[in-house]
Protein backbone atom coordinates (compact mmCIF):
# COMPACT_ATOMS: atom_id res chain seq x y z
CA UNK A 1 0.00 0.00 0.00
CA UNK A 2 1.49 3.32 -0.59
CA UNK A 3 1.90 6.22 1.60
CA UNK A 4 -0.84 7.94 -0.18
CA UNK A 5 -3.45 5.30 0.61
CA UNK A 6 -2.37 4.74 3.88
CA UNK A 7 -2.98 8.81 4.46
CA UNK A 8 -6.55 9.28 3.02
CA UNK A 9 -7.45 6.36 4.94
CA UNK A 10 -6.02 7.74 8.34
CA UNK A 11 -8.33 11.12 7.29
CA UNK A 12 -11.46 9.57 7.18
CA UNK A 13 -11.98 8.87 10.97
CA UNK A 14 -11.08 12.53 11.63
CA UNK A 15 -13.53 13.93 8.93
CA UNK A 16 -16.23 12.45 10.33
CA UNK A 17 -15.85 13.33 14.04
CA UNK A 18 -15.50 16.80 12.58
CA UNK A 19 -19.07 16.71 10.82
CA UNK A 20 -20.43 15.26 14.15
CA UNK A 21 -19.14 18.28 15.98
CA UNK A 22 -20.08 20.93 13.47
CA UNK A 23 -22.71 19.79 11.53
CA UNK A 24 -23.29 21.02 8.04
CA UNK A 25 -26.54 23.52 8.68
CA UNK A 26 -28.78 22.59 5.50
CA UNK A 27 -29.69 25.36 2.73
CA UNK A 28 -32.82 27.30 3.63
CA UNK A 29 -36.42 26.51 0.96
CA UNK A 30 -37.12 29.19 -0.47
CA UNK A 31 -40.05 30.09 -2.90
CA UNK A 32 -41.66 32.47 -4.57
CA UNK A 33 -45.38 32.92 -5.95
CA UNK A 34 -47.60 35.49 -7.84
CA UNK A 35 -50.53 36.87 -5.90
CA UNK A 36 -53.24 39.21 -7.04
CA UNK A 37 -54.52 42.15 -5.03
CA UNK A 38 -57.85 40.75 -5.22
CA UNK A 39 -58.77 41.07 -1.24
CA UNK A 40 -58.71 36.65 -1.25
CA UNK A 41 -57.54 35.18 0.91
CA UNK A 42 -54.76 32.63 -0.27
CA UNK A 43 -53.61 29.60 2.52
CA UNK A 44 -49.41 29.46 3.17
CA UNK A 45 -47.31 27.06 5.36
CA UNK A 46 -43.77 27.44 6.36
CA UNK A 47 -43.14 23.39 6.42
CA UNK A 48 -39.51 23.59 7.89
CA UNK A 49 -37.10 25.52 9.82
CA UNK A 50 -35.66 28.43 8.22
CA UNK A 51 -38.15 27.93 5.01
CA UNK A 52 -39.03 31.80 3.43
CA UNK A 53 -42.00 32.60 1.44
CA UNK A 54 -42.21 35.08 -1.16
CA UNK A 55 -45.59 36.77 -2.83
CA UNK A 56 -45.17 39.09 -5.82
CA UNK A 57 -47.62 41.34 -6.82
CA UNK A 58 -47.33 44.57 -9.45
CA UNK A 59 -49.13 47.85 -9.03
CA UNK A 60 -49.91 49.40 -12.24
CA UNK A 61 -50.64 52.87 -10.49
CA UNK A 62 -50.06 54.89 -7.19
CA UNK A 63 -51.94 53.90 -4.50
CA UNK A 64 -52.72 51.76 -1.03
CA UNK A 65 -51.87 48.23 -0.63
CA UNK A 66 -53.74 47.02 1.95
CA UNK A 67 -51.86 43.48 2.84
CA UNK A 68 -53.67 41.01 5.95
CA UNK A 69 -51.71 38.38 7.65
CA UNK A 70 -52.33 36.33 9.45
CA UNK A 71 -50.42 33.30 11.41
CA UNK A 72 -52.32 30.17 13.02
CA UNK A 73 -50.14 26.88 13.64
CA UNK A 74 -46.99 29.15 12.64
CA UNK A 75 -46.48 29.81 16.82
CA UNK A 76 -44.26 33.14 15.86
CA UNK A 77 -43.54 34.46 12.74
CA UNK A 78 -42.27 37.61 10.59
CA UNK A 79 -44.01 38.96 7.67
CA UNK A 80 -42.03 42.25 5.60
CA UNK A 81 -43.12 44.15 2.58
CA UNK A 82 -40.41 44.97 0.54
CA UNK A 83 -39.48 46.63 -2.94
CA UNK A 84 -38.39 44.55 -6.66
CA UNK A 85 -34.56 44.90 -4.71
CA UNK A 86 -35.50 43.70 -1.58
CA UNK A 87 -33.30 46.46 -0.35
CA UNK A 88 -36.38 48.35 0.54
CA UNK A 89 -38.74 47.24 3.43
CA UNK A 90 -42.05 49.01 3.94
CA UNK A 91 -43.62 46.85 6.93
CA UNK A 92 -41.78 44.67 9.33
CA UNK A 93 -44.08 42.63 11.87
CA UNK A 94 -43.19 40.24 14.36
CA UNK A 95 -46.06 37.85 15.10
CA UNK A 96 -46.03 35.98 18.92
CA UNK A 97 -47.69 33.14 20.24
CA UNK A 98 -50.91 32.47 17.12
CA UNK A 99 -52.21 28.92 17.00
CA UNK A 100 -55.37 27.10 15.29
CA UNK A 101 -57.80 27.90 18.09
CA UNK A 102 -56.33 31.57 18.59
CA UNK A 103 -54.55 32.92 14.98
CA UNK A 104 -52.98 36.41 15.61
CA UNK A 105 -53.72 38.86 12.23
CA UNK A 106 -51.96 42.02 11.63
CA UNK A 107 -52.70 44.37 8.83
CA UNK A 108 -50.69 47.65 7.24
CA UNK A 109 -51.91 49.95 4.62
CA UNK A 110 -48.84 51.09 2.19
CA UNK A 111 -49.31 54.12 0.09
CA UNK A 112 -46.89 52.77 -2.77
CA UNK A 113 -45.50 54.19 -6.42
CA UNK A 114 -46.37 51.99 -9.84
CA UNK A 115 -43.74 48.61 -9.32
CA UNK A 116 -43.09 44.93 -8.39
CA UNK A 117 -43.00 44.38 -4.57
CA UNK A 118 -42.44 41.28 -2.48
CA UNK A 119 -44.41 40.23 0.79
CA UNK A 120 -41.62 37.73 2.60
CA UNK A 121 -43.03 35.38 5.29
CA UNK A 122 -40.90 33.27 7.46
CA UNK A 123 -40.61 31.62 11.10
CA UNK A 124 -39.03 32.38 13.69
CA UNK A 125 -37.20 31.08 17.23
CA UNK A 126 -37.11 27.52 17.59
CA UNK A 127 -41.03 26.66 16.76
CA UNK A 128 -41.39 28.17 13.42
CA UNK A 129 -43.44 26.24 11.29
CA UNK A 130 -47.03 25.95 10.41
CA UNK A 131 -49.76 27.03 8.81
CA UNK A 132 -50.80 30.85 8.15
CA UNK A 133 -52.82 32.67 5.84
CA UNK A 134 -52.39 36.07 3.61
CA UNK A 135 -54.50 38.55 1.25
CA UNK A 136 -54.15 42.30 -0.11
CA UNK A 137 -55.82 44.79 -2.33
CA UNK A 138 -55.42 47.95 -4.01
CA UNK A 139 -56.79 50.87 -3.91
CA UNK A 140 -55.70 53.55 -7.41
CA UNK A 141 -54.62 57.48 -5.63
CA UNK A 142 -55.97 58.69 -9.42
CA UNK A 143 -53.06 60.72 -9.02
CA UNK A 144 -51.94 63.10 -12.34
CA UNK A 145 -48.68 64.80 -11.07
CA UNK A 146 -45.64 63.90 -12.90
CA UNK A 147 -43.38 61.42 -11.16
CA UNK A 148 -40.46 63.16 -11.27
CA UNK A 149 -41.24 66.86 -9.56
CA UNK A 150 -39.32 66.40 -6.48
CA UNK A 151 -37.00 69.60 -7.18
CA UNK A 152 -37.21 72.47 -8.44
CA UNK A 153 -35.77 72.12 -11.70
CA UNK A 154 -38.21 69.32 -12.28
CA UNK A 155 -41.36 71.00 -10.61
CA UNK A 156 -44.72 70.68 -12.76
CA UNK A 157 -46.15 73.54 -14.37
CA UNK A 158 -49.61 74.71 -13.04
CA UNK A 159 -51.70 76.82 -15.28
CA UNK A 160 -53.85 79.62 -14.06
CA UNK A 161 -57.33 77.74 -13.17
CA UNK A 162 -56.05 74.43 -13.24
CA UNK A 163 -55.93 71.94 -10.81
CA UNK A 164 -53.97 69.23 -10.22
CA UNK A 165 -54.02 66.11 -7.83
CA UNK A 166 -50.60 64.86 -5.80
CA UNK A 167 -49.77 61.43 -4.20
CA UNK A 168 -47.37 61.75 -1.56
CA UNK A 169 -46.32 58.01 -0.76
CA UNK A 170 -43.40 56.40 1.10
CA UNK A 171 -41.07 56.31 -1.82
CA UNK A 172 -41.60 60.01 -2.90
CA UNK A 173 -42.00 62.44 -0.19
CA UNK A 174 -42.06 65.96 -1.85
CA UNK A 175 -43.73 67.53 -5.11
CA UNK A 176 -42.87 71.16 -6.43
CA UNK A 177 -45.42 72.82 -8.74
CA UNK A 178 -44.43 75.91 -10.64
CA UNK A 179 -47.00 78.84 -11.28
CA UNK A 180 -46.22 81.95 -13.47
CA UNK A 181 -48.07 85.38 -12.38
CA UNK A 182 -47.93 87.35 -15.39
CA UNK A 183 -49.24 90.79 -13.70
CA UNK A 184 -50.01 92.00 -10.21
CA UNK A 185 -52.66 90.16 -9.01
CA UNK A 186 -54.31 88.60 -5.86
CA UNK A 187 -53.71 84.83 -6.56
CA UNK A 188 -54.87 81.73 -4.91
CA UNK A 189 -53.94 78.82 -4.16
CA UNK A 190 -56.31 75.90 -2.64
CA UNK A 191 -54.78 72.87 -1.17
CA UNK A 192 -57.31 70.38 0.31
CA UNK A 193 -54.92 67.73 2.26
CA UNK A 194 -56.38 63.74 2.76
CA UNK A 195 -52.60 63.51 4.75
CA UNK A 196 -52.64 63.08 8.53
CA UNK A 197 -49.81 66.08 8.45
CA UNK A 198 -48.84 68.13 5.49
CA UNK A 199 -46.90 71.58 4.70
CA UNK A 200 -47.51 73.81 2.09
CA UNK A 201 -44.81 76.24 1.12
CA UNK A 202 -44.76 79.03 -1.72
CA UNK A 203 -40.97 80.22 -2.93
CA UNK A 204 -40.18 82.90 -5.40
CA UNK A 205 -37.71 82.47 -8.33
CA UNK A 206 -34.31 83.08 -6.44
CA UNK A 207 -36.16 79.54 -4.13
CA UNK A 208 -36.73 81.91 -0.89
CA UNK A 209 -39.80 81.24 0.75
CA UNK A 210 -42.25 83.87 1.01
CA UNK A 211 -42.59 85.50 4.10
CA UNK A 212 -45.98 83.49 6.05
CA UNK A 213 -46.17 81.13 3.28
CA UNK A 214 -45.42 78.07 5.23
CA UNK A 215 -48.67 76.38 6.31
CA UNK A 216 -49.02 73.38 8.09
CA UNK A 217 -52.12 70.72 7.95
CA UNK A 218 -52.72 68.88 10.26
CA UNK A 219 -56.08 66.64 11.40
CA UNK A 220 -56.64 65.81 7.68
CA UNK A 221 -57.90 61.81 6.01
CA UNK A 222 -59.19 60.17 3.45
CA UNK A 223 -62.39 60.74 4.43
CA UNK A 224 -62.39 64.45 6.18
CA UNK A 225 -59.85 66.43 3.97
CA UNK A 226 -58.77 69.73 5.21
CA UNK A 227 -58.67 72.82 3.12
CA UNK A 228 -56.06 75.96 3.48
CA UNK A 229 -56.10 78.69 0.88
CA UNK A 230 -53.21 81.16 0.50
CA UNK A 231 -54.47 84.44 -0.80
CA UNK A 232 -51.97 87.27 -1.40
CA UNK A 233 -51.09 89.69 -3.85
CA UNK A 234 -48.41 88.78 -5.72
CA UNK A 235 -45.84 91.13 -7.96
CA UNK A 236 -45.24 89.47 -12.12
CA UNK A 237 -42.87 86.22 -11.59
CA UNK A 238 -42.32 82.58 -11.57
CA UNK A 239 -43.07 81.07 -7.95
CA UNK A 240 -42.99 77.84 -6.67
CA UNK A 241 -45.19 75.61 -4.29
CA UNK A 242 -43.44 73.22 -2.20
CA UNK A 243 -45.67 69.70 -0.68
CA UNK A 244 -44.46 67.51 1.82
CA UNK A 245 -45.54 65.27 4.78
CA UNK A 246 -44.64 66.93 8.06
CA UNK A 247 -42.90 63.61 8.68
CA UNK A 248 -41.65 60.03 7.13
CA UNK A 249 -45.42 58.61 8.96
CA UNK A 250 -47.69 60.47 6.66
CA UNK A 251 -49.14 59.74 3.28
CA UNK A 252 -51.83 60.44 1.13
CA UNK A 253 -53.71 62.16 -1.48
CA UNK A 254 -53.86 66.41 -1.90
CA UNK A 255 -55.13 68.64 -4.54
CA UNK A 256 -53.83 71.55 -5.59
CA UNK A 257 -55.83 74.61 -8.04
CA UNK A 258 -53.98 77.70 -8.92
CA UNK A 259 -56.52 80.60 -9.49
CA UNK A 260 -56.66 84.41 -9.39
CA UNK A 261 -59.23 85.93 -6.63
CA UNK A 262 -62.06 88.15 -8.40
CA UNK A 263 -63.18 90.41 -6.03
CA UNK A 264 -67.06 91.42 -5.71
CA UNK A 265 -68.23 94.32 -8.71
CA UNK A 266 -72.03 94.75 -7.70
CA UNK A 267 -74.64 93.85 -5.37
CA UNK A 268 -77.87 93.70 -6.63
CA UNK A 269 -80.71 93.27 -3.79
CA UNK A 270 -84.00 91.85 -4.56
CA UNK A 271 -87.38 91.58 -1.95
CA UNK A 272 -90.00 93.75 -0.14
CA UNK A 273 -89.71 97.07 -0.81
CA UNK A 274 -93.10 97.83 1.32
CA UNK A 275 -94.42 96.15 4.03
CA UNK A 276 -96.67 97.20 7.22
CA UNK A 277 -95.55 97.49 10.37
CA UNK A 278 -95.81 94.34 12.68
CA UNK A 279 -95.57 91.86 9.56
CA UNK A 280 -93.61 88.56 9.44
CA UNK A 281 -90.18 88.22 8.68
CA UNK A 282 -88.90 87.63 5.07
CA UNK A 283 -85.68 87.62 3.60
CA UNK A 284 -83.89 89.67 1.43
CA UNK A 285 -81.64 88.54 -1.39
CA UNK A 286 -78.45 89.68 -2.56
CA UNK A 287 -77.36 88.75 -6.39
CA UNK A 288 -73.38 89.37 -6.29
CA UNK A 289 -71.71 89.98 -10.09
CA UNK A 290 -69.90 88.83 -11.73
CA UNK A 291 -71.16 85.71 -11.54
CA UNK A 292 -67.45 84.35 -11.05
CA UNK A 293 -66.34 86.33 -8.00
CA UNK A 294 -64.28 84.11 -6.59
CA UNK A 295 -66.15 85.32 -2.31
CA UNK A 296 -70.16 85.80 -3.11
CA UNK A 297 -70.85 85.99 1.12
CA UNK A 298 -72.15 89.37 1.96
CA UNK A 299 -73.03 90.51 5.78
CA UNK A 300 -76.42 92.20 6.31
CA UNK A 301 -77.08 95.45 8.48
CA UNK A 302 -79.95 97.51 9.24
CA UNK A 303 -79.91 101.52 9.68
CA UNK A 304 -82.76 102.00 12.24
CA UNK A 305 -82.91 98.53 14.42
CA UNK A 306 -86.20 100.09 15.82
CA UNK A 307 -87.92 99.93 12.47
CA UNK A 308 -86.44 96.99 11.46
CA UNK A 309 -83.28 94.21 12.43
CA UNK A 310 -82.08 91.85 9.81
CA UNK A 311 -79.67 88.78 10.27
CA UNK A 312 -76.45 89.46 9.80
CA UNK A 313 -75.52 86.22 7.81
CA UNK A 314 -78.84 85.19 6.20
CA UNK A 315 -80.72 88.60 5.76
CA UNK A 316 -83.96 87.59 7.22
CA UNK A 317 -85.86 91.20 8.05
CA UNK A 318 -87.81 91.23 10.80
CA UNK A 319 -89.98 94.10 10.90
CA UNK A 320 -91.07 95.95 14.60
CA UNK A 321 -94.49 98.01 15.21
CA UNK A 322 -93.03 101.54 13.81
CA UNK A 323 -93.81 102.95 10.89
CA UNK A 324 -90.79 104.36 8.81
CA UNK A 325 -88.05 104.14 6.22
CA UNK A 326 -85.06 102.18 7.17
CA UNK A 327 -81.95 101.08 4.60
CA UNK A 328 -80.34 97.55 4.74
CA UNK A 329 -77.17 97.30 3.43
CA UNK A 330 -75.60 94.22 2.06
CA UNK A 331 -71.79 94.73 2.45
CA UNK A 332 -69.32 92.10 0.30
CA UNK A 333 -66.51 90.17 2.40
CA UNK A 334 -63.87 90.16 -0.31
CA UNK A 335 -62.07 92.93 0.35
CA UNK A 336 -63.70 94.74 -2.68
CA UNK A 337 -65.21 97.25 -0.46
CA UNK A 338 -68.22 96.54 -2.56
CA UNK A 339 -71.99 97.18 -1.07
CA UNK A 340 -75.57 97.92 -2.15
CA UNK A 341 -78.18 99.82 -0.18
CA UNK A 342 -81.65 98.87 -0.12
CA UNK A 343 -84.82 101.27 1.04
CA UNK A 344 -87.82 99.93 2.61
CA UNK A 345 -90.72 101.90 3.77
CA UNK A 346 -92.66 100.26 6.65
CA UNK A 347 -96.50 101.35 6.56
CA UNK A 348 -98.55 101.81 9.37
CA UNK A 349 -101.04 98.96 10.57
CA UNK A 350 -104.25 99.03 11.12
CA UNK A 351 -105.42 100.38 14.27
CA UNK A 352 -107.68 99.48 16.58
CA UNK A 353 -111.84 100.94 16.39
CA UNK A 354 -111.90 104.37 18.19
CA UNK A 355 -113.55 105.23 21.08
CA UNK A 356 -116.52 107.70 20.53
CA UNK A 357 -118.98 109.22 22.20
CA UNK A 358 -121.38 112.63 22.75
CA UNK A 359 -120.51 115.11 24.94
CA UNK A 360 -122.60 117.92 25.59
CA UNK A 361 -123.47 120.54 23.33
CA UNK A 362 -123.52 118.63 20.23
CA UNK A 363 -119.92 117.71 20.45
CA UNK A 364 -118.06 114.17 19.03
CA UNK A 365 -115.36 113.08 21.06
CA UNK A 366 -113.05 111.15 19.35
CA UNK A 367 -109.60 108.78 20.65
CA UNK A 368 -107.86 105.90 19.38
CA UNK A 369 -104.64 104.31 19.75
CA UNK A 370 -101.26 105.63 19.28
CA UNK A 371 -98.69 104.78 16.52
CA UNK A 372 -94.85 104.67 16.85
CA UNK A 373 -93.61 106.54 13.77
CA UNK A 374 -96.40 108.21 12.22
CA UNK A 375 -96.48 111.48 10.62
CA UNK A 376 -99.93 111.93 11.99
CA UNK A 377 -103.73 110.37 11.84
CA UNK A 378 -106.78 111.01 9.46
CA UNK A 379 -109.95 110.82 11.29
CA UNK A 380 -112.62 110.50 8.88
CA UNK A 381 -116.36 110.47 9.96
CA UNK A 382 -120.18 110.29 8.23
CA UNK A 383 -123.75 110.12 8.53
CA UNK A 384 -123.97 106.67 7.00
CA UNK A 385 -121.76 103.60 7.22
CA UNK A 386 -120.64 103.26 3.92
CA UNK A 387 -118.82 106.94 4.44
CA UNK A 388 -120.42 109.06 1.14
CA UNK A 389 -120.24 112.47 1.73
CA UNK A 390 -117.44 111.47 4.72
CA UNK A 391 -115.68 114.33 6.42
CA UNK A 392 -111.62 113.38 6.67
CA UNK A 393 -110.04 115.81 8.97
CA UNK A 394 -106.18 115.09 9.89
CA UNK A 395 -103.99 115.71 13.22
CA UNK A 396 -100.45 115.44 13.52
CA UNK A 397 -98.72 112.57 15.49
CA UNK A 398 -98.59 114.68 18.93
CA UNK A 399 -102.71 113.61 19.35
CA UNK A 400 -104.35 110.55 19.83
CA UNK A 401 -107.99 112.25 20.53
CA UNK A 402 -110.46 115.37 18.93
CA UNK A 403 -113.59 116.89 19.45
CA UNK A 404 -115.46 117.98 16.90
CA UNK A 405 -118.43 120.67 18.01
CA UNK A 406 -121.26 121.75 16.78
CA UNK A 407 -122.22 118.29 14.96
CA UNK A 408 -126.12 117.49 14.03
CA UNK A 409 -128.12 115.80 15.98
CA UNK A 410 -127.90 112.44 13.71
CA UNK A 411 -125.94 109.02 14.33
CA UNK A 412 -122.62 109.09 13.20
CA UNK A 413 -120.31 106.69 11.80
CA UNK A 414 -116.41 107.05 12.66
CA UNK A 415 -113.11 105.58 11.36
CA UNK A 416 -109.10 106.54 12.34
CA UNK A 417 -105.87 105.35 10.06
CA UNK A 418 -102.16 106.68 10.32
CA UNK A 419 -100.36 107.70 7.66
CA UNK A 420 -96.47 107.80 7.13
CA UNK A 421 -95.23 110.78 4.45
CA UNK A 422 -91.72 110.54 3.01
CA UNK A 423 -90.79 113.27 0.93
CA UNK A 424 -93.96 113.93 -1.06
CA UNK A 425 -95.29 110.74 -0.68
CA UNK A 426 -97.65 109.38 1.86
CA UNK A 427 -98.05 106.03 2.79
CA UNK A 428 -101.59 105.52 4.10
CA UNK A 429 -102.60 102.73 6.97
CA UNK A 430 -105.89 100.44 6.18
CA UNK A 431 -108.92 102.14 7.95
CA UNK A 432 -109.90 100.87 11.42
CA UNK A 433 -113.35 99.32 11.80
CA UNK A 434 -115.86 101.86 12.65
CA UNK A 435 -117.67 102.65 15.98
CA UNK A 436 -121.04 104.84 15.53
CA UNK A 437 -122.83 107.36 17.89
CA UNK A 438 -125.49 109.33 18.40
CA UNK A 439 -125.26 112.86 18.99
CA UNK A 440 -128.41 113.98 21.04
CA UNK A 441 -127.83 116.67 23.02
Amino acid sequence: MSNTKKMGIAVLPLLFLLCMLFPVKAEAAYSEMSMQLDNAWISGEISTQGEVDFYKFTTRKAGWVTVHYQASTVVNSYVNVLNNDQDRRYWNESIYGSSQNNPVTRSAVLALEPGTYYIKIGGIYDRNTGAYRLKASFEAANNNEKTNDDNFETAMSLGYNQSVTGFLSMDDRVDFFKISVPTRRRVRLIYTSYIGGSYMQIWNSDQIPLDNANRSVWGASKTAPVTHVYEETLNPGTYYVKIYPASNSYTGKYTLKYSQKILTQKITISGKKQVVAGTSPFYLKASVSPSNTTDKTVKWSSGDTSIAWVDRNTGKVTIYNKAGKVKITASAQDESNRSSVYTIIVTPKRLSAPYVSNFSGRRLYVSWGWHSGVTGYEIQYATNSKFKGAVTKKVSNQHSSRTYSKMAKKRYYVRVRAYYKNGSKIYRGPWSAKKSVKITY
